[in-house]
């Protein structure tokens, strides 16, 4: 069903108003995006690097078989041609000066796929296994409390350290961008269930071929222009004039005043605060509670003398024992690391992080030396998610408002997922269903 006519303001071009601004032009809508920097994307997007010329990131995004609002969208913008299924969970992991067995996850029918590969997880005792078994068995029929952090609920479970550090940790930083003290467990349990529980090939890892700006920021600006609409860079929401419980017009930083039908909000919770206006957050959003943001740390790593095969087999592989994460095989010469939940480094300056990188490789992997480094780039996403602590799902915020015409979006909103792409997406797909409902009505 389309809607001629009817015209949509968006105010953030990430993920989360991307997706929102091409469902609703696809819709029929007109849609006006406003994004106050001078590109689309937010905090995903990729660049070209001024030394090599080579497209980066500004971090590594892995999708999964799961992400089904994610697919749905790269359908819609005729992109899902750029991006590569692989096999079922299929992960190296590697620690320094101690060699460690693959977490596989062979096809098989579910829930068999999950008992074998971890039955052949070596890197854990025979007991370790069963214990994880019985975990995932649990899992899949347990009521999760509320306010328990991961840690607490693995405990209660018989998880111990060992499993904790060589399974459970590097799993819940993948997901949750948080420690196993710091996570909230019934977010952190429902991403596993819909990895794991609701059909085998959700277990899929699937990765972009291309820079997440050619995967989904060009795309969606091609589509919202062929739309109709329009996309407004460098422009910042200054004021919002509220009547009757409804938006009349937004004012912007030059002065300019739009008007339209339906106003969202895809801006970051921080970013929501600040144009919303004291005495309207007084009034409609009183209850808000801020949410804490933890950082995400991205280092590219050219090389010179060695072909990043020789380091390791596959296209990533897990560390266990260091400040280093994941690392990602992104060409012939050039690896991707990551470090997620990284608020003790941070702070740090680059050359001092790249130190801590090059001897953490040196550790992990026999054939490299530090002098095998070219160039480096250091990519620090200080507010990469917000903080998916204990209790943060009692402060996330629903996407239809007190204020008739204005609905939010984002990772951060009440999807009950994870802060991830999928999330963000979702609370557009979710945002846009109410905002059909309410013209159709």
């Amino acid at each position: 069903m389309t809607h001629s006519g009817k015209t949509v303001i968006v105010i953030g071009g990430g993920v989360a108003g991307l997706a929102a601004a091409t469902l609703l032009s696809d819709r029929g809508f007109q849609v006006t995006l406003i994004e106050q920097k001078h590109r689309l994307g937010g905090r995903t997007f990729s660049f070209q690097d001024r030394t090599t010329s080579d497209v980066v990131d500004n971090g590594q995004h892995i999708l999964m078989g799961c992400y089904h609002y994610t697919l749905r969208w790269l359908e819609l913008l005729k992109q899902a041609h750029h991006t590569q299924t692989g096999r079922l969970i299929h992960i190296p992991f590697v620690a320094p000066h101690k060699k460690l067995s693959p977490l596989i996850i062979p096809d098989l029918p579910m829930p068999i796929h999950l008992l074998v590969g971890i039955l052949r997880f070596k890197n854990l005792s025979f007991l370790e296994r069963l214990l994880l078994i019985k975990a995932g068995l649990k899992l899949s029929f347990q009521h999760i409390p509320e306010k328990i952090s991961v840690n607490d609920w693995l405990s209660n479970l018989g998880q111990n350290e060992n499993l904790k550090t060589y399974f459970w940790n590097p799993v819940c930083l993948a997901v949750m961008n948080a420690s196993l003290q710091n996570a909230s467990a019934k977010l952190f349990t429902t991403a596993l269930k819909q990895m794991f529980f609701v059909k085998r090939g959700y277990s899929r890892i699937i990765i972009p071929k291309t820079g997440l700006s050619e995967l989904f920021v060009r795309p969606s600006e091609v589509m919202i222009r062929q739309n109709g609409g329009i996309v407004l860079l460098d422009r910042e929401v200054d004021k919002i004039r509220l009547t009757n419980d409804q938006i009349t017009g937004i004012t912007l930083g030059d002065k300019n005043i739009l008007q339209a039908d339906v106003y969202v909000s895809a801006v970051p919770q921080s970013g929501f605060n600040k144009i919303i206006d004291q005495d309207i957050r007084d009034k409609y959003f009183n209850s808000m509670t801020i949410l804490g943001t933890s950082p995400i740390i991205s280092i590219y790593v050219w090389l010179t003398g060695i072909h990043t095969d020789q380091l390791f087999h596959g296209s990533f592989i897990g560390c266990i024992h260091t400040k280093i994460q994941w690392v990602f095989k992104k060409s012939d010469s050039l690896l991707e690391i990551t470090i997620s939940s990284a608020g003790d480094m941070v702070n740090r300056h680059r050359e001092e992080i790249v130190e801590v990188i090059v001897e953490e490789l040196r550790m992990l992997f026999s054939d490299f030396e530090g002098s095998m480094v070219r160039h480096y780039l250091v990519i620090k996403e200080r507010n990469a998610t917000f903080s998916q602590s204990p209790d943060s799902e009692f402060h996330r915020s629903s996407c239809i408002t007190p204020i008739k015409n204005l609905y939010v979006t984002g990772d951060w909103t009440d999807t009950g997922l994870p802060a991830t792409i999928e999330g963000a997406v979702k609370s557009a797909f979710t945002a846009v269903d109410h905002i059909c409902a309410k013209f159709q009505r």
